[in-house]
């Protein structure tokens, strides 16, 4: 199958990734995926890499198509049984995730490490097969009821519709914080030493320890420290931290009202307002998916660490290679010089440039690298250029408002220095480091993303005009121009090109 342009209906997700770190996840969205919930996102799925930068790219209609099959397994009692899969899964990852976090790998052979990297990736592969079924239900819902609204319903309704009614995990981590700077305060009262006071030091340690991950994601990980939440603890010590956490339990209970009210007004049978809860619980589902993937991107890395220090090959170049390599590596089958010569030119072209193909009837994948991968990267594609410059483009509500801003493109958090206050994030999609950036933006803007995406999550939190799903933002807009979004609308317009 070949798209001739990228005009055509297609799902992209394009982020900084390695492809060691997103492979299971990609791979999971396809064979697996169909395997464990009757369909898979399309029949194939592409993955384009280039420089540290990836492209997964399916058939959107397929998609829709594909969730509005599923979404009648996930209602009623039917439904419930699904939910308590997923949470049993999501359990044993998180189990085993745990246990890998207090192994020295350092310390084991090549034939133990190997054991537990593939008991680790059967047990992630699994979950992610599961759990990948959360896009399907995101799309084939988002269809459902546009059929069901007018135009001018859904883009008035829509983002009502779909924003979550329970806390996220960033919701309930800075909750926690709020109770460390509560305390801190209280310390300081009494004339103690406050934020450095060793219960204090306890307690950043104990939230350090729960949420190191939160700036973690597919192009890279870090450990977030005591320092890191020190710092945050003394950046809300002179704010009403009581009167933030009810604020926000006030909104989700408005949104709750809300949209039980608009079900009602808009006359949605049985059928529909199932599916209306069904993307809500979704919402909090995929981002609890979300936390728990970022644990375990720490855990892959780490993996690829090990192995890169026991065979002498750059960490950065490794996190190029596919599970498979890795595993050649720690069985042996990679032993001699020359072979381990191969694999290094192997994986400079995969660094360079990489195309993987995932087929819904075949677990078994297709992989081009370096020249290969252009040509059928072409093939596949095209050749379609980038779009001609627009006055207007228009995507999909995610969080209602109107703005006027400055543009600048972030395509990675690393970029986050350039961004100032009331800026207008535009970007491919967003995870959680980008959180940051995302409370100093006036408005946000993205390529891809669906209702229960990220950005639209976060921006509904945040109370910032969102529009989501705009295919060719980041290559149509350049920083510097001035943009008005009428998130309402879905419509951004170029008011001046820089």
């Amino acid at each position: 199958m070949t798209f001739k342009s990228m005009k055509t209906n297609l799902w992209i997700w394009e982020r900084p990734a390695a492809i060691q770190s997103i492979f299971t996840a990609a791979k999971s969205a396809s064979y697996p995926l169909a395997v464990a919930q009757g369909k898979a996102y399309a029949k194939y799925l592409y993955g384009f890499f280039t420089k540290g930068m990836v492209r997964w790219i399916c058939d959107l209609d397929e998609l829709r198509e594909n969730g509005k099959v599923v979404i009648p397994d996930f209602l009623g009692e039917k439904g419930e049984g699904k939910i308590n899969k997923w949470n049993e899964l999501s359990n044993n990852l998180l189990e085993y995730v745990q246990k890998l976090n207090l192994i020295d790998f350092s310390e084991l052979t090549d034939d133990e490490l190997l054991k537990l990297y593939n008991e680790f990736d059967d047990i992630y592969l699994e979950w992610w097969a599961f759990t990948q079924v959360a896009e399907l239900i995101s799309y084939g819902g988002e269809d459902l009821l546009k059929k069901k609204l007018s135009p001018e319903e859904f883009k008035k309704h829509f983002g009502l519709l779909v924003t979550p009614t329970k806390k996220s995990y960033l919701n309930k981590e800075e909750e926690e914080i709020f109770e460390i700077v509560k305390l801190a305060k209280a310390e300081e009262e009494k004339g103690v030493k406050g934020i450095d006071s060793n219960n204090i030091q306890i307690k950043l340690k104990q939230h350090a320890n729960k949420y190191y991950w939160l700036h973690n994601n597919y192009g890279e990980t870090k450990k977030l420290d005591i320092t890191y939440f020190k710092n945050i603890v003394k950046e809300q010590l002179d704010a009403d931290v009581d009167k933030i956490k009810k604020d926000n339990e006030l909104r989700l209970e408005k949104v709750k009202q809300d949209k039980e009210e608009l079900i009602k007004n808009l006359s949605f049978d049985k059928t529909l307002q199932e599916v209306t809860w069904l993307l809500d619980e979704f919402c909090f589902l995929q981002d609890q998916r979300k936390s728990i993937d970022m644990k375990c991107n720490w855990i892959l890395d780490n993996f690829c660490r090990e192995v890169a220090r026991r065979k002498k090959i750059e960490f950065d170049l490794l996190s190029f290679a596919v599970p498979d390599q890795i595993r050649d590596l720690l069985s042996g089958k990679i032993g001699t010089t020359d072979g381990l010569n191969d694999l290094i030119n192997n994986l400079e072209l995969q660094k360079e440039h990489t195309v993987i193909i995932f087929n819904e009837e075949n677990p078994e994948y297709e992989l081009y690298r370096g020249e290969q991968a252009v040509e059928k990267e072409k093939e596949i594609l095209g050749g379609n250029a980038n779009p001609e410059s627009q006055t207007e483009i228009e995507g999909m509500c995610a969080s209602v408002g109107r703005y006027t801003g400055k543009v600048k493109i972030l395509l990675g958090s690393k970029e986050a220095d350039k961004f100032n206050e009331g800026d207008v994030l535009v970007t491919t999609m967003t995870s959680p480091d980008f959180v940051t950036v995302m409370k100093k933006a006036g408005a946000i803007i993205t390529d891809e993303g669906g209702i229960t995406s990220h950005a639209a999550v976060v921006s509904r939190e945040l109370g910032i005009p969102c529009i989501i799903g705009t295919k060719i933002a980041t290559r149509s807009l350049k920083d510097g121009d001035i943009v008005e979004v009428k998130a309402i609308h879905g419509l951004v317009h170029v008011l001046e090109r820089a």
